[in-house]
């Protein structure tokens, strides 16, 4: 049984700091994916990597220690920094886990849509790299119908707080007013195209938007109704003068603005209050820039914080919704439980070897009522040893073990291989 596995981090168990170090953005996701997919033991694979979370989808047999030293390697970090902030799952609660994921019950903002296209694009990504087959494919499918149920048998997505959505409420507080400020957003994914729809809402005076890929940041700005520039990501240090608010949500590796750059800025706009929230994993601004007096920067964890107040009411959304999870996985994996594949493997394979046995007894024996005592005497063996692994193998099916199925076809039916292969040399 080859089933689906997980390693990763997010928001609850992993900082920023840490987030930010293994985050695969566009420039090395493909490389990542086919990095692990080339480690001995591992048959498919998907790396899923938002803000909030770094998370890699697998199918094989490889130790947890090797993954976590991949991915240390892979991004140049300390292991035992990284292996205290990791979860591993498998099996069931891989698949639990996953459900919560698409759903929108594992964001920050609790039950935010776009969790379902990201994952959907990193889907995309692995099977145009033909690192997804047939059992995540067969996973991820049930998966992607599943969360759709969810949105439209609970009240989990119904009037949900975004991470746009709370960021620009958060600057609300910073300048009540926000019809008079003007704002910067740096980024056109979709939490850009959030944001500068909630800015339009608040009647935001002046917008600006820039991006490393200028068509995209003039397709947004063109989306927009009020008075919207598009800038070019060079220009930055000339814009930033002239905004109250700026949003980033970038998934670039490099830092874009620099505590000099907001400090020269603040000078010439005469040290007026300037809100900045950083939405990016890496960050796209040095840290320090916080320091700065009458500026209010803000990071994704900060505006978890937030959120997480913000939410308490909507919790108990999540009971009904787990309900829904759990009751569709059962489902699932009894239908495509390999209890009777391996029953049949096993019971085959033991077979077998008792005839292989058998055959190599007999050629020495001439007798034939010998011969009838050897086979009969082979049979109640077989009989014998076989009775307690296939009673296993039932009890695991009745209790709903799949984990518990998995080893015994990744043991049993592994060992009888093993045997017939060593017999036939």
């Amino acid at each position: 049984m080859n089933g689906c596995r997980l390693v990763g981090c997010n928001h609850v168990t992993a900082p920023m700091s840490v987030r930010e170090h293994i985050a695969f953005g566009k420039d090395n996701l493909v490389a990542g994916i086919k990095s692990f997919l080339a480690l001995q033991g591992v048959r498919e694979a998907m790396i899923f990597s938002t803000c909030n979370r770094t998370e890699i989808y697998y199918c094989g047999e490889i130790a947890e220690a090797k993954i976590i030293a991949w991915l240390s390697d892979f991004h140049h970090i300390d292991s035992e920094w990284l292996r205290s902030c990791l979860y591993m799952y498998e099996d069931v609660a891989a698949l639990s886990h996953l459900a919560r994921v698409a759903a929108g019950l594992d964001s920050i903002a609790l039950g935010e849509p776009q969790v379902l296209g990201q994952l959907k694009e990193a889907y995309r990504v692995a099977k145009h790299q033909l690192a997804i087959r047939d059992v995540l494919d067969k996973d991820l499918q049930f998966i992607f119908n599943l969360a759709k149920k969810l949105r439209s048998a609970t009240n989990i997505g119904k009037q949900s707080i975004s991470l746009a959505a709370a960021t620009v409420n958060l600057a609300q507080g910073t300048f009540p007013d926000l019809a008079r400020c003007s704002a910067l957003i740096v980024g056109a994914g979709p939490n850009a195209h959030l944001l500068a729809e909630y800015l339009s809402k608040k009647q935001i005076k002046r917008l600006y938007i820039a991006n490393r890929t200028y068509q995209a940041a003039e397709a947004l700005a063109a989306q927009q109704k009020g008075a919207t520039e598009t800038v070019p990501l060079m220009d930055l240090e000339a814009v930033i003068p002239d905004v109250d608010l700026i949003f980033t949500s970038t998934t670039g590796p490099t830092i874009l603005i620099g505590k000099g750059m907001v400090e020269n800025a603040m000078r010439l706009r005469g040290n007026k209050r300037m809100f900045i929230a950083d939405m990016s994993v890496p960050r796209d601004l040095e840290s320090s820039v916080g320091e700065l007096p009458q500026v209010s920067l803000y990071t994704l964890d900060d505006i978890q914080r937030v959120l997480m107040v913000n939410i308490q009411a909507r919790r108990k959304e999540i009971a009904p919704a787990q309900d829904i999870i759990d009751q569709a996985l059962e489902q699932y994996l009894a239908q495509h439980s390999p209890y009777k594949e391996i029953l049949a493997s096993y019971r085959l394979q033991v077979q077998q070897w008792k005839e292989v046995e058998l055959a190599k007894a007999l050629r020495a024996i001439k007798d034939e009522s010998a011969r009838r005592a050897a086979t009969l005497l082979a049979d109640r063996l077989t009989a014998k040893i076989s009775h307690d692994p296939t009673q296993m193998i039932r009890t695991s099916q009745r209790k709903k073990d799949y984990k518990q199925l998995r080893h015994l076809a990744e043991g049993l039916v592994k060992t009888q291989n093993a045997n017939k292969r060593s017999d036939d040399v």
